[in-house]
């Protein structure tokens, strides 16, 4: 990746910063949406386990008797 953006700078320094920061705010911006995606997932399978821990915890309860 440097090589390649040396040769950018090489070969015109100008459009090769641009080209620099051009690359730099795209995978910028595909970092961020994986990010965003992580997150959604990371809430989703928040709830299903806080979900499957209120059963469990319902589940042992009956087996104690109690019925609250």
């Amino acid at each position: 990746m440097t090589s390649l953006m040396g040769t950018w700078l090489d070969q015109d320094l100008v459009s090769g910063f641009n080209k620099k920061f051009i690359w730099i705010a795209v995978w910028s911006c595909i970092a961020i949406v994986f990010a965003v995606l992580i997150n959604s997932r990371f809430k989703l399978l928040g709830t299903e386990r806080q979900r499957l821990d209120d059963d469990i915890y319902r589940s042992r309860k009956k087996k104690i008797g109690y019925n609250k």
